[in-house]
This record gives structure tokens, C-alpha cells and sequence, in this order.
């Protein structure tokens, strides 16, 4: 009941920055501690994505929507900061195409190309290298023709934006941003 009535009284950009994002981070240091368990855990999320899903379907674009694809790469199954982006792009008008997680990168330029979508928001959480996600987001990174993004947000995208260091790659610290 809070979140939905702080989604009514906040844009939604300060919604996610301001609440949704420090609340995920404190559920998630909470369930590390041991201080929450996977029970109520899963639930807090299966209650924050109701919450997104409810954003999204109240968005309604225009059918000359620009398209944007949203998900997560390879290997990242917290799908929650995906689900964020897509409200956020839904609520500006975006026609958004939601692709869930754990996708490889040749999955995500094929819905890409079908869409057709020039933006491609992509959620990395994990902060740990990893060498699979790298190489799968280089190839995904080559594979869009120019004048195409691709937005990496998340805990880890400032790590992997800088190891692709390529132009139409951008790294982005808050929704708000986005």
C-alpha cells in the first residue's frame, strides 16, 4: 500500500531513485546478514514487482512509439532493476519491449532488430567479473549498427561500460539519468 500510493505522489524516476532502489539495497543486505530470509525475501520482490508490473500496464503509448528493449545479459537473474527501466521508459512514452532475464546477447539484438529498436536497457547487477558476460556484451555491443544505445544500469554497469569502450555503450548511475 506504500509503495503504490508513493508511485501517486512521487514522478517516477524520484519513486525508484528515491525509495525503490534503497529499499532493494537494504532488503538485499538484510537477506546477506541473515537477517531476512529467502521466504521473505522472494516475497518483498514478488510485492516491488507488482508494484512495476502495475506502472507499466497503466502506460499506454502512442502506436508510434519509439520501441526499447529492456532485460538482463547472460548469467543476471536479478531482474528487478530491468523491471524499473522498463516502468521508467513505459511512463515517458516509450514503447516498451520487456524481454526478462538471463538472456544471451544474440536473443536480445534479434528482438533488437525485430522491434525494430534503436535502445537496448540492459540491467547488470552482479559486481563481480565476469568473463561470459563480458564477451557476450561485446558481442552484442558490435552487433548494433550505429546511432543504436545500449544503457547498461545496475551495481555492475559502470565496470563493463568501461570495458567495452565503445561509442552508443553508456553506463548509467540512476534512473533519473536514464
Amino acid at each position: 500500500t506504500e509503495l503504490r500510493r508513493a508511485t501517486i505522489l512521487l514522478p517516477l524516476a524520484q519513486f525508484a531513485d528515491d525509495v525503490l532502489v534503497p529499499l532493494l539495497y537494504a532488503i538485499g543486505v538484510l537477506w546477506t546478514e541473515g537477517d531476512l530470509g529467502p521466504a521473505q525475501e522472494h516475497a518483498a520482490s514478488a510485492v516491488v514487482r507488482h508494484v512495476l508490473d502495475d506502472i507499466i500496464r497503466s502506460c499506454d503509448p502512442a502506436p508510434n512509439a519509439l520501441p526499447v528493449i529492456v532485460g538482463t545479459p547472460v548469467g543476471q537473474r536479478h531482474e528487478l532493476g530491468a523491471l524499473l527501466a522498463a516502468a521508467s521508459a513505459s511512463s515517458m512514452g516509450w514503447r516498451v519491449i520487456y524481454l526478462g532475464m538471463d538472456l544471451p546477447a544474440s536473443e536480445i539484438a534479434h528482438a533488437a532488430e525485430l522491434a525494430p529498436a534503436r535502445v537496448i536497457a540492459l540491467s547488470i547487477v552482479h559486481p563481480a567479473p565476469d568473463e561470459r558476460l563480458r564477451a557476450d556484451l561485446e558481442v552484442l555491443a558490435a552487433a548494433l549498427p550505429a546511432g543504436h544505445a545500449l544503457i547498461l544500469g545496475g551495481a555492475a554497469a559502470p565496470m563493463y561500460a568501461r570495458k567495452l569502450q565503445r561509442p552508443g555503450v553508456y553506463a548509467i548511475s540512476s534512473l533519473v539519468t536514464f
